[in-house]
Parts: structure tokens; sequence; C-alpha cells
């Protein structure tokens, strides 16, 4: 084939990288690789036709330390590429679509077949329109590029932070200020004011971001939000940065202030004091240990430069993870004065968005919980709504670490406890954190719970004998000599039952539990065929502790 029509066949290839990387040939998907091969081929279409060299290509595969082989590794790579594309090549002949330049490769497809150049043309295009002050031009020019725009290649987490990447991000944020700006002007705010809630959620020490969400709500006539939106801003920026707002944002308020009609919102509204955490476990016992320890990691005085406590509070399933946090959190609800947060996230529906817009609703934003829609977004309004404030946020049955780092405070004096099977590692690096491992109650803390139970659950119903009706016949078993530890694990495993009532063989699993719990198998089948027989939880409990007689 002549280089010729090699170049014609070319014309046919297209390359998306605004969203995840995908190349076509005539509108059939083309396989590329690995992500570390697809980061290759982006670099050089962003690169636009030039070529980059390969320590370049290098550097931006192996940011930290490229291996002995990084050459052979991107050459690899490049040969595999120029298979995809140039299946027709005769294998000695040289690359037209990407052939070596120097000490480095470029790739030579149209500009206009990849859709980030086509991007940046349009937001040249917008900037020159900007400058002339051709208004007309600018709005279609930069309309253009929003409706083309998609968060770039999250399918390569390679190029993340690299710089090429980010220079799109930028274009894009400032083609929006451009855009919001004129459709404020021409009284068309409502067609960007989803996007611009979301970028300033994205960016909230941004002031300039701030400012444009400020005037976009005054100019759709949402001026209370306009308000609301300022004094969280203002607080954040005190909060974090220790800094009051700059010109633009001030600007920006001032504005707002400026404008016809009564600003009732323009001082803050009164905080909300959320208070959701269910009630007191009925049945709490011991616990003493961790009580003191849980006391011990949030004793630290707190200031207005205090950073967010975590505890963990990790053990099996069925320990008592939950009524240890439950009953720490009441102990102690006076030493949070901004309220308590609580969240369920073994639930099935619980997933990070929708807690946030619980917690938002809680805390007296329920407008910006309905007109969020990503979880960036609601994580931002969330940190900004908390930021300062002394509240205790319960995070129970904690099923996925990933779940965790949305749910926590940004900066301030607020608590977070949550529970969990199995440990969280990542959120205690950058939090003070404290574990709480919980097991099994001892021997008499055991007897103590399950007589409680056992005393609550046998109240009789109208017509049933009482409590002191004669319990169901059966020999107690003769097991071998009963200790306390038995008496725990007996006790342990019989609290579990609703729990393992779905199993299969219940009765089985019951005796597994108490095993586990130290009991030889023959004493723990024994003991639990008693008790499933009919003889009280109490009953048996106090039975195992005691010598046979």
């Amino acid at each position: 084939m002549s280089e010729l029509q090699v170049r014609h066949a070319s014309d046919e290839v297209s390359l998306e990288m605004l969203g995840p990387l995908r190349l076509r040939r005539g509108g059939e998907e083309l396989a590329v690789g690995p992500p570390q091969r697809r980061a290759v081929l982006a670099l050089l279409a962003l690169a636009g036709g030039q070529p980059m060299g390969r320590d370049e290509l290098c550097a931006a595969l192996w940011p930290v330390r490229p291996p002995t082989a990084a050459s052979n590794v991107l050459h690899t790579h490049i040969k595999n590429l120029r298979r995809v594309l140039e299946p027709w090549r005769p294998r000695r002949a040289g690359s037209v679509l990407l052939p070596s330049v120097g000490s480095g490769y470029a790739l030579r497809v149209s500009r206009a077949a990849v859709d980030a150049l086509r991007f940046r043309a349009l937001v040249a295009g917008a900037r020159a329109a900007r400058v002339a002050g051709d208004r007309e031009r600018l709005r279609r020019e930069a309309g253009a590029a929003l409706r083309l725009w998609r968060r770039p290649l999250p399918d390569v987490p390679a190029l993340a932070g690299h710089g090429r990447v980010a220079a799109l991000v930028t274009e894009w944020r400032q083609v929006l200020g451009w855009y919001a700006d004129e459709a404020i002007r021409a009284d068309r705010g409502e067609e960007v004011l989803t996007t611009v809630e979301q970028d300033a959620g994205r960016h909230p020490l941004d002031e300039q971001a701030q400012a444009r969400l400020l005037r976009l709500y005054c100019a759709v006539g949402r001026r209370a939000d306009a308000v609301a939106s300022y004094h969280v801003a203002r607080r954040r920026l005190r909060d974090e940065l220790g800094i009051d707002p700059g010109p633009e944002l001030s600007g920006a308020y001032r504005e707002l202030l400026r404008c016809r009609g009564p600003v009732r919102a323009a001082a803050p509204a009164p905080e909300v004091v959320p208070a959701q955490l269910p009630p007191r476990p009925a049945d709490f016992v011991g616990r003493a240990a961790e009580l003191r320890r849980l006391d011990l990691a949030t004793a630290a005085p707190v200031t207005a430069a205090a950073e967010p406590v975590l505890l963990v509070v990790e053990g099996p399933a069925g320990v008592g993870k939950s009524a240890l946090a439950l009953q720490w959190a009441h102990r102690g609800v006076r030493r949070f004065p901004d309220g308590q947060l609580y969240a369920n996230l073994g639930a099935a529906t619980s997933g990070p968005a929708e807690v946030l817009r619980n917690f938002l609703r809680a805390l007296g934003l329920p407008e910006v919980a309905e007109r969020t829609t990503c979880l960036d977004g609601l994580a931002s309004a969330y940190r900004s709504a908390v930021a300062g404030r002394r509240l205790l946020i319960v995070l129970d049955d904690v099923r996925d670490p990933a779940q965790v780092p949305p749910l926590l405070p940004g900066r301030g004096p607020s608590v977070v406890a949550l529970t969990t099977r199995e440990p969280i590692g990542g959120p205690l690096v950058v939090h003070r954190g404290e574990r709480v491992p919980v097991g099994p109650l001892s021997p008499e803390e055991a007897v103590d719970l399950v007589r409680r139970l056992d005393a609550r659950q046998r109240r009789p119903a109208p017509g049933e004998p009482g409590p002191g009706a004669a319990p169901v016949a059966g020999d107690r078993p003769v097991v071998g000599e009963p200790t306390p530890g038995g008496a725990a694990a007996v006790a342990y495993a019989w609290s579990m039952r609703a729990l393992l009532s779905r199993h299969p063989e219940p009765a089985s699993a019951l005796v597994t539990v108490a095993v586990a719990g130290g009991l030889p198998r023959d004493r723990a089948a024994g003991w639990i065929g008693w008790l499933t027989a009919g003889h009280g939880a109490a009953e048996t409990a106090a039975a195992v502790a005691a010598p046979p007689g």
C-alpha cells in the first residue's frame, strides 16, 4: 500500500479522550490494550502531532522511578500500537501514523479526529471571540465546547494528575466561566446553573467559582441560596485557610445585596442541630474497658484548630459493636452540642451519596441535598456544613472501606465513630484515629446479658403460664465439668440465634459458635440441645456455669 493510500486510510481513524479512551476506525472500535499502552496513545494524541521524547513518555508512565527496562517496555507499547493503527503495514516498513521522530515518537492523525483537540480548538475560538468582543461567537464556541466535554480519561489512572490532562480541565473551567457570564447577560442562567454548582462543589476554596455561583443564583431569582452559599464559603475560607473572602467573592456578595427586593437571608440562618441517634441499647452490659478507651480517645480539649477524630469499633458479626457505639454515644451526647448524625451503611440503600443527602437534610440544607447530583459535590457541601462544628457522626456496619472517605469531615472538632467487621486502614492515615477491638463478653457479662434477654423474651402472653411455671421436662445434659468460660460460649452462641435462624442447620451453627468460644464439641452440643428443647437461656447459662448437682 502506498503512503498516499495509508494517509487516506488514516482519515478513518478517530480517538475519543473526553470520557473513556476509545480508538475507532470507520466506526469500529479497536482494542488498544492495557492501561499503560492507553496512556502512551493518549499522551501522543494530546501532543497534537508534535513528537514526544522517550524520556518524557517514561516519566509519565513511571513518575517515581522508571524501571531499568523502561525504554524497552515503551518500545513494546509503540510496536503494538502501530499494529493496531496500521494492520496493513509491511513488517519492516516505516510507520506513517506513529513514526519515530528523533529520540521520540509522534502520532500523525487528523486533529479533527481527536475530540480533545476539537475541544481545544473551540476554546481557542471562544477566547479569540472574547478578546474581540464578539459575544455571539463567544456563546456559540463556548457552548459547543461545553457540550463536547466529559471528564477526560477516567480509565487511564496513570494520567490522572498529568499536566496535559490537568490543562484540559483548566481550559474547561475557564470556558465554563465565560459561558456563565454570557448566560447571565442573556438572562439564560438556568442553562448552566447545574454545571456551575457542581464545579463550585468540587472546588470549595476557589473564590472565583463561588462568586460565579452567587451571581448565577441571583440571576435566576434564587437569592436566598446565594446568601446561604456566600456564608458557607466565608466560613470555609476562615476555618480552612484562616482568611476572609477576597475582592471577587466580596464584590459578588455586595452585588447580591444591591439587588431589588428584601434580602431576608442576609444574615446566616440558625444552624440546625440534628439528633439522629437510634435509642440507647435496652440490655447493654459490661464493656467498661472499651468505653474507657473511647472516652480517652476523645478527651483532648476542643479548640478551633482541632482535627476530626475517627473511632473504629471492629469485631466479628453479632459481638455487640453497634450496641457499644450507641451506648457510648448516648452516654456522652452533651459533649456534642452541634448534634449527632447516624447512618446504617449495611442497609441496601445506604450508599455514600444517599447518606450524604440524608445528612445535608438533617443539617438544614434540603435544597442542596436535592439539587446536587454528583458524589463529589455532595461531599464538598457536607464538609462545608460541618466545618468547625462539634458533631458526633456514627457510621454503623461499614462493609466497604470505600464507603468511608466521602463521609468524613474535612476539618474541625467532630468525632466519627464507625463500626465494622473488617479493619479500616486508609481513613486512619489522614485522621486522628483509634481502633477499639470488640470480642465476646466475659463469662459473667455473658450470663448477665442472656439473663436479661431471657427475662424480657419470656414475659408471658395473656393466658400463658407465668415465670413460675414448671420448666420443660428434660434431664440436664451430662457433659463433664462446666466452667465460666463454657457459660460465656453457650450464652454468646444463644444470643446469636436470630442471626443464625436462616442457616440450613441452625442448631449445628449454634454448636459451632459455642465451640469457637472454647467449649468442647460434645459439651456444646449437649447444652445447645438442652436449651433448644425449651429451657430458658438464663437457666441454661447459669447451669453451664455451675457444677453439676
